[in-house]
């Protein structure tokens, strides 16, 4: 399996809203996700 990643800054004060939208995630999509035999 090939693993990516990238690096990407944030505007000074937008780390905790980053945080919040990208801790929110749909039970559908970790559903979905977790069928198609991701772990990680």
């Amino acid at each position: 399996m090939i693993r990516e990643a990238g690096i990407m800054k944030l505007r000074e004060g937008a780390a905790e809203e980053y945080e919040k939208r990208h801790n929110e995630i749909w039970p559908e999509l970790v559903e979905s996700i977790k069928n198609h035999g991701a772990k990680n």
